[in-house]
């Protein structure tokens, strides 16, 4: 299967979020392929790089799930958190035909809004168990 990456950076509780090319009818977190030897977190950062206009280093990305994401080509994808809450909305620049926009989680969970909708709810529950078990309430 292959293998891809999403970026969840986060900020006052909404993920930045960015539609597909040339459809602004969808959203989804920024992510993409994991070019071949290639690490996933070193895939994160040039995807974040390529897709919203921000440097990243790998060391700043969290891991939080992994797991299948069904679609025209069904991929193994690796969805990392950076805390984005110093990111300034001047800072991002989104790729050429997209656009960005900050999203709440129901909003990246609804399968009106991004077709990763099921994807994007395991991703959420995964955050959700990560926040517990670091809060001692796992």
């Amino acid at each position: 299967m292959k293998q891809a990456v999403v970026a969840m950076i986060e900020r006052e509780g909404l993920y930045l979020a960015i539609n597909r090319p040339n459809d602004p009818s969808v959203w989804g977190l920024p992510g993409g392929k994991v070019e071949p030897r290639e690490t996933a977190t070193l895939a994160v950062c040039r995807e974040v790089c390529e897709e919203v206009g921000l440097i990243t280093f790998e060391t700043w990305w969290t891991p939080v799930f992994v797991g299948g994401c069904r679609g025209d080509v069904d991929y193994w994808v690796s969805a990392f958190l950076w805390d984005g809450s110093t990111v300034k909305d001047s800072e991002l620049e989104a790729e050429i035909g997209m656009a960005l926009t900050w999203l709440t989680r129901d909003q990246l969970c609804d399968p009106n809004v991004s077709p990763f909708s099921d994807y994007n709810v395991s991703v959420f529950n995964a955050l959700d168990h990560m926040r517990r078990f670091e809060n001692g309430n796992a």
